[in-house]
């Protein structure tokens, strides 16, 4: 569904006529990097499947499997970032009241600072970098690693930093809907699907639950898995919600084509020259 709403996005921002915005241009490089991260991820847990047993692999498998996820979490913060800064963008667009226009200003900047600190100072979290996924013990000599209460404080602020920029996007379009003038049904329509990123704010709470509750269940294995799943949802609903919202006036354009809805334009120029 990611993939059909972005390519639909960018379709109708290319075709019959180039309208690339910064935002469009935003949400270009933020599936890219979703990309790369969800492969990432996959490959990562892949092993899990033929066995959960970890006693069932050998340590470079599970120091593959790590790396792999460990690199791709930097991927996720740009991902994660880029996505609500694009939403921020095309918001500026429609706010005209200074403060909406401030409020989304402070989104743009706090998911700035997602990215700087998910995006990379999490990459420093143990130097060399190498140590976080070394089984064999081979830098347990000179490795330095945060303590653990700044990796769950990273986790709080991030999952925080996700959740109140999905709210607060969401409930944006609420100020200014009220002044465009289209019919009610495609204001409430407009409204629900930018409202697609509280599902986002979900999935960013129930991973923070789950990483920060992992570490005293006997299962880690299962806990890292469904938190990699949470992360590949959030980021998708994300994108999901900040894309559909711009297929509004083509996927009407489309449904007047078929025959599934009236064109207004001809009814109300059909009901002036009536009139006159």
């Amino acid at each position: 569904i990611a993939l059909l709403t972005f390519g639909a996005r960018v379709w109708t921002r290319t075709l019959p006529k180039w309208r690339f915005k910064v935002d469009d241009w935003l949400m270009c490089i933020a599936f890219v990097l979703m990309t790369i991260m969800f492969c990432l991820q996959w490959a990562t847990q892949t092993w899990v499947i033929a066995s959960p047993d970890l006693t069932h692999h050998s340590l470079s498998a599970l120091s593959h499997a790590m790396k792999l996820g460990a690199i791709s979490l930097p991927f996720w913060g740009w991902a994660t970032g880029l996505v609500k800064i694009s939403i921020g963008c095309m918001l500026l667009r429609f706010q005209q009241g200074t403060p909406g226009r401030l409020l989304i200003i402070g989104m743009i900047f706090l998911n700035v600072l997602l990215i700087i600190f998910a995006g990379i100072v999490q990459m420093f979290q143990c130097v060399p970098y190498a140590s976080v996924w070394d089984f064999t013990g081979k830098y347990r000599d000179i490795k330095k690693c945060w303590g653990s209460d700044i990796s769950v404080g990273l986790l709080y602020a991030t999952c925080v930093c996700n959740i109140v920029s999905d709210v607060v996007f969401s409930i944006m379009p609420l100020s200014f809907l009220g002044r465009i003038r289209r019919p009610l049904r495609e204001k409430v329509v407009v409204g629900s699907l930018m409202a697609l990123g509280l599902l986002a704010s979900i999935f960013s709470l129930c991973r923070m639950i789950i990483q920060a509750r992992g570490r005293n269940k006997k299962d880690p294995i299962a806990c890292l898995v469904l938190s990699c799943f949470l992360i590949c949802l959030e980021v998708q609903v994300s994108l999901i919600a900040a894309c559909v919202p711009t297929l509004r006036s083509s996927g009407r354009r489309a449904l007047v084509r078929m025959g599934l809805m009236k064109d207004e334009s001809v009814t109300e120029e059909g009901l002036s020259s009536a009139t006159v």
